[in-house]
Protein backbone atom coordinates (compact mmCIF):
# COMPACT_ATOMS: atom_id res chain seq x y z
CA UNK A 1 0.00 0.00 0.00
CA UNK A 2 1.08 3.49 -0.79
CA UNK A 3 1.51 5.87 2.57
CA UNK A 4 0.75 8.47 0.49
CA UNK A 5 -2.89 7.85 -0.08
CA UNK A 6 -3.43 7.23 3.80
CA UNK A 7 -4.59 4.36 5.88
CA UNK A 8 -7.86 2.59 5.44
CA UNK A 9 -10.42 3.52 7.78
CA UNK A 10 -10.97 0.01 8.59
CA UNK A 11 -7.38 -1.36 9.82
CA UNK A 12 -7.17 1.83 12.33
CA UNK A 13 -7.17 0.03 15.84
CA UNK A 14 -6.02 0.58 19.06
CA UNK A 15 -2.18 1.39 18.72
CA UNK A 16 -3.47 4.51 16.06
CA UNK A 17 -3.78 7.80 16.84
CA UNK A 18 -6.04 9.85 14.65
CA UNK A 19 -6.09 13.08 14.29
CA UNK A 20 -9.33 14.92 13.87
CA UNK A 21 -8.92 17.48 9.88
CA UNK A 22 -7.22 20.89 11.13
CA UNK A 23 -9.16 21.91 8.24
CA UNK A 24 -13.19 21.44 9.13
CA UNK A 25 -15.19 23.68 10.90
CA UNK A 26 -16.35 22.26 14.38
CA UNK A 27 -19.34 23.70 17.01
CA UNK A 28 -20.39 22.58 20.18
CA UNK A 29 -24.05 23.12 21.06
CA UNK A 30 -25.20 21.53 24.47
CA UNK A 31 -23.22 18.54 24.41
CA UNK A 32 -23.23 17.64 20.73
CA UNK A 33 -21.03 18.78 18.03
CA UNK A 34 -22.14 19.74 14.51
CA UNK A 35 -18.63 19.36 11.99
CA UNK A 36 -18.58 21.29 8.62
CA UNK A 37 -16.60 19.84 5.88
CA UNK A 38 -16.25 23.51 3.09
CA UNK A 39 -14.45 21.43 0.67
CA UNK A 40 -17.39 18.74 0.32
CA UNK A 41 -20.37 20.77 1.87
CA UNK A 42 -20.73 18.14 4.37
CA UNK A 43 -22.13 18.56 7.53
CA UNK A 44 -21.70 15.82 10.15
CA UNK A 45 -23.80 15.99 13.83
CA UNK A 46 -21.57 13.98 16.59
CA UNK A 47 -23.47 13.03 19.41
CA UNK A 48 -22.54 13.40 23.19
CA UNK A 49 -20.64 10.16 23.40
CA UNK A 50 -18.95 10.94 19.67
CA UNK A 51 -18.15 14.47 20.74
CA UNK A 52 -16.04 13.20 23.81
CA UNK A 53 -14.12 10.65 21.49
CA UNK A 54 -13.50 13.17 19.01
CA UNK A 55 -12.29 15.60 21.51
CA UNK A 56 -9.65 13.42 21.71
CA UNK A 57 -8.62 12.97 18.46
CA UNK A 58 -5.18 15.11 18.46
CA UNK A 59 -2.80 12.87 16.90
CA UNK A 60 -1.19 12.22 19.88
CA UNK A 61 -3.62 9.74 22.19
CA UNK A 62 -3.85 6.48 20.87
CA UNK A 63 -7.10 4.89 21.04
CA UNK A 64 -6.14 2.54 23.15
CA UNK A 65 -5.25 5.72 25.98
CA UNK A 66 -8.84 7.08 24.78
CA UNK A 67 -10.28 3.95 26.38
CA UNK A 68 -8.61 3.52 28.92
CA UNK A 69 -9.57 7.42 29.93
CA UNK A 70 -13.16 6.59 28.85
CA UNK A 71 -13.63 3.10 31.15
CA UNK A 72 -12.59 4.77 34.22
CA UNK A 73 -14.93 8.19 33.59
CA UNK A 74 -17.80 6.34 32.80
CA UNK A 75 -16.46 3.18 35.54
CA UNK A 76 -16.53 0.51 32.48
CA UNK A 77 -14.38 -2.31 31.56
CA UNK A 78 -11.67 -1.70 28.81
CA UNK A 79 -12.96 -4.47 27.08
CA UNK A 80 -16.59 -3.25 26.53
CA UNK A 81 -15.85 -0.07 25.27
CA UNK A 82 -13.21 -1.03 22.72
CA UNK A 83 -14.59 -2.25 20.04
CA UNK A 84 -17.81 0.71 20.15
CA UNK A 85 -14.73 3.04 20.38
CA UNK A 86 -13.13 1.70 17.03
CA UNK A 87 -15.81 1.21 14.90
CA UNK A 88 -16.72 5.13 15.85
CA UNK A 89 -13.68 6.51 15.03
CA UNK A 90 -13.89 4.13 11.50
CA UNK A 91 -16.54 5.82 11.06
CA UNK A 92 -15.29 9.49 11.38
CA UNK A 93 -12.56 7.69 8.95
CA UNK A 94 -15.03 6.99 6.17
CA UNK A 95 -16.95 9.95 6.44
CA UNK A 96 -13.85 11.87 5.58
CA UNK A 97 -13.47 13.71 8.81
CA UNK A 98 -9.59 12.11 9.84
CA UNK A 99 -6.25 13.58 8.57
CA UNK A 100 -4.37 10.88 6.62
CA UNK A 101 -7.15 7.94 6.76
CA UNK A 102 -9.19 6.84 3.31
CA UNK A 103 -12.25 5.57 3.28
CA UNK A 104 -11.49 2.89 0.47
CA UNK A 105 -11.51 -0.54 1.82
CA UNK A 106 -8.21 -2.86 1.59
CA UNK A 107 -8.34 -4.99 -1.43
CA UNK A 108 -7.25 -9.07 -1.37
CA UNK A 109 -4.32 -8.14 -3.08
CA UNK A 110 -3.38 -5.67 -0.30
CA UNK A 111 -4.04 -2.92 -2.76
CA UNK A 112 -6.36 0.33 -1.68
CA UNK A 113 -9.72 0.74 -3.51
CA UNK A 114 -13.12 -1.31 -5.08
CA UNK A 115 -11.71 -4.38 -7.19
CA UNK A 116 -10.47 -3.71 -10.49
CA UNK A 117 -13.23 -6.65 -11.62
CA UNK A 118 -16.44 -5.05 -9.59
CA UNK A 119 -18.98 -3.26 -11.86
CA UNK A 120 -19.56 0.17 -11.67
CA UNK A 121 -23.07 1.43 -11.82
CA UNK A 122 -22.59 2.49 -15.51
CA UNK A 123 -21.84 -0.65 -16.85
CA UNK A 124 -24.96 -2.39 -15.29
Amino acid sequence: MNDSQGVPAELLGLDDAPQRRLDLAAVELDGETVVYDQPTGGLHTLNRTATLVWSFLDGGTTLRALVGELAEVFATDPSILAGDVVQLVRDLGRQGLLEGVVAEPVRADGAVGPSPTSASPDSM
